[in-house]
């Protein structure tokens, strides 16, 4: 849905390709979606830029593999990723946590930050956890059955283990070359960098 959205959207600002294309962490994967989606139309995709994102398919299981299942725990998992970006130690009381409505669970960690300096309202602060949880609710199952005919650039940080390819796996899914760029940084600081 994200994909047919932005398609439509995209083509109404500029109707024909050749199309750069670009995502970062779950947006790769709409980003993908959108170059099969327009190759299949006939469309040209001049590049797939990727930032830091593993390929969808087998070597996408950190959006897979520990997903949480009550509204505490992404706010906490939120709060580890501020704590990292801003070099921060704050912590929350899980249990604690656990007894207020998620409304409130959102409000109790936006004050616990606000302290630190943070340029940030709670309005803002609210949009960003909804997309963090709706990125971690999606599920997307790509049709990989053909490869996209497209070159892909791959911005990568250092923080990926050691047991995944060096190209994150988009050499699997292209026919085309990929060009990995490594970056010394987190997935976080990533754009930054």
């Amino acid at each position: 849905e994200m994909a047919l959205f932005n398609l439509h959207e995209m083509q109404a600002a500029r109707p024909n390709g050749p199309y750069h294309l670009a995502g970062y962490s779950f947006g790769a994967y709409v980003a993908y979606e959108m170059v099969v989606k327009l190759t299949r139309q006939g469309e040209s995709v001049a590049q797939l830029i990727i930032f830091d994102s593993p390929a969808p398919g087998p070597h996408a299981v950190f959006f897979e593999d520990s997903k949480p299942k009550i509204h505490a725990d992404y706010v906490l998992e939120v709060l580890e990723l501020i704590n990292i970006h801003y070099d921060l130690s704050i912590s929350l009381d899980e249990d604690s946590l656990q007894m207020l409505s998620a409304e409130q669970q959102l409000e109790t960690c936006f004050q616990a930050v606000k302290p630190s300096g943070i340029d940030l309202t709670f309005q803002q602060f609210k949009g960003f956890f909804g997309v963090y949880m709706a990125n971690h609710q999606a599920v997307y199952q790509p049709d990989l059955g053909e490869k996209i005919d497209v070159p892909i650039l791959l911005f990568k940080s250092s923080e990926h283990e050691a047991e995944m390819p060096h190209d994150l796996g988009w050499g699997e899914i292209t026919k085309q070359q990929v060009e990995v760029v490594d970056i010394e940084s987190d997935h976080l600081s990533l754009l930054s960098s």
